[in-house]
């Protein structure tokens, strides 16, 4: 993920996520589920669970910026990688990141984030994925309809695509895993 002006592409979204309404858990599910993510899974589940009993996860919102900016400050130098290289792009959807939007079909706010993910969000994304694609010319990318957890949502897909992506690369002699 290349993260070059990522602050000013989220900046730029014009819809922002609606807060939570209900601090029980049963409200905090629901809210990540029709809102945030749009789902629920246990993946989710023990994620935030974590976060009541993992010190390190109640310090992750705090790290999450210094993550953020390092990452920004050093982006990644694609041509050096040595190993195959497949890339999982999702590409934004109203479903996947406005799930909350989702029943407002022909809304004025339906409207604007459809341009905002057509006219800003996904070229950003395409824009990282065409620097690999430049960098790594052998990279093999996987776009798929989604968001951030799209190896949940689209678990199938992708479990097919990173099988058959690890069945060539054990073919490949040109390839060896370190012992």
């Amino acid at each position: 993920m290349d993260f070059a002006n990522r602050d000013g592409v989220l900046a730029a979204n014009p819809i922002p996520r609606p807060p939570p309404t209900d601090s029980s858990p049963a409200g905090w599910q629901r809210w990540y589920r029709d809102v945030f993510y749009g789902f629920w899974s246990n993946a989710l589940q023990n994620d935030i669970a974590s976060y009541s009993a993992d010190s390190s996860a109640r310090n992750r919102p705090h790290l999450l910026p210094t993550l953020l900016q390092d990452a920004t400050s050093h982006p990644k130098e694609y041509r050096l990688t040595k190993a195959p290289t497949l890339a999982v792009n999702a590409v934004k959807t109203i479903e996947a990141n406005y799930p909350w939007l989702r029943a407002s079909d022909h809304s004025a706010a339906r409207q604007r984030a459809q341009r905002y993910l057509d006219r800003v969000l996904n070229p950003w994304y395409l824009a990282g994925v065409g620097r690999l694609q430049r960098e790594r010319r052998d990279a093999e990318i996987l776009s798929i309809p989604g968001h951030h957890f799209i190896f949940i949502t689209a678990q199938q897909h992708v479990v097919h695509a990173v099988l058959q992506f690890l069945a060539v690369c054990t073919i490949d002699s040109s390839w060896e895993v370190a012992a």
